[in-house]
């Protein structure tokens, strides 16, 4: 009986070491996505687009570059020109920041990828919208004609077409 405990003990003893490896063998996180996201889903037209680039390991998590990484922006405007901009990570840097000119109205693709490929590129899309001026000239077209001065609540139905009595009409409330 003495003997199996001994043995026990032992092969807990000898068991600890490999659980301790075991926990602290985790992989080690490597970029092996790169990811483009604008910071503002709408863009008004004439000013830049602001975009961030990002390394991910295979969970989605940033990570850290461990070495130096190469990569290119390329977009895809909404008349189907496109624009590459490129870009460096250090190592150490898990995203960078860059600006970039869109001059239409619409929705334009990013894609981003390493040049090596040794990483898996993504996409996104980002909304350039019509300046504040040009955006609120059709709303102000979409207005119902004010009343008429001198008129009451009802002015506006006298510019109305009146149909003949006994057909049907269409009130609009």
């Amino acid at each position: 009986m003495l003997k199996n405990i001994m043995v026990a003990v032992l092969v807990m003893i000898a068991a600890a070491p490999v659980q301790v490896l075991s926990q602290s063998a985790q992989p080690a996180q490597v970029p092996t996505k790169i990811e483009v996201a604008p910071l503002n889903v709408q863009n008004r037209i004439g000013s830049d687009v602001p975009l961030k680039v990002q390394l991910l390991d295979a969970y989605g998590h940033p990570v850290s570059a461990f070495k130096s990484f190469d990569a290119e922006v390329q977009v895809e405007k909404p008349s189907g020109q496109s624009a590459t901009y490129s870009l460096t990570f250090a190592p150490g840097e898990s995203s960078k920041q860059i600006t970039i000119p869109i001059g239409e109205i619409g929705l334009a693709k990013l894609t981003v990828k390493q040049h090596e490929k040794q990483l898996v590129g993504g996409s996104n899309f980002v909304l350039v919208r019509p300046a504040k001026s040009q955006a609120n000239a059709p709303q102000q077209a979409n207005k119902p004609p004010a009343a008429k001065p001198g008129g009451g609540p009802s002015s506006r139905q006298r510019d109305f077409f009146h149909w003949p009595p006994g057909q049907a009409r269409l009130i609009l409330a």
